[in-house]
């Protein structure tokens, strides 16, 4: 990636991409649809549903470590300011409902689990 396309990109107006986090960017909306997609089933099993949401933050946490930034990708071509990335796990924790759905479980767990 880092040769071939890299050097094929420094040969356009695209030069200021970066191959390898444009590549991982275009990766994302197929992870957000199957997290969707996924939502119903997991909203009825709690602990189904705070472990995917553990694994999106592990996931998220491994990616922005391995040096992904938005900066360098075609989304943010001419911008001023760059937004940061917000990860996968804000596909379920960006939207109320499903946060709620998890704190809920969340608090339930606590007060079933540890209350002896």
């Amino acid at each position: 990636m880092d040769t071939t396309v890299q050097t094929l990109l420094g040969a356009t107006r695209y030069k200021v991409i970066n191959a390898q986090r444009e590549y991982t960017r275009l990766l994302f909306p197929m992870l957000g649809r199957k997290l969707r997609k996924s939502m119903p089933e997991l909203l009825q099993d709690p602990a189904l549903l705070a472990q995917t949401i553990y694994q999106a933050l592990v996931f998220d946490s491994q990616v922005k470590d391995d040096d992904f930034s938005l900066s360098g990708t075609y989304e943010t071509l001419g911008l001023a300011v760059i937004e940061e990335w917000e990860g996968v796990s804000d596909v379920i924790l960006g939207k109320k409902e499903w946060f709620d759905a998890w704190l809920e479980g969340e608090r339930r767990c606590e007060s079933e689990c540890f209350s002896s």
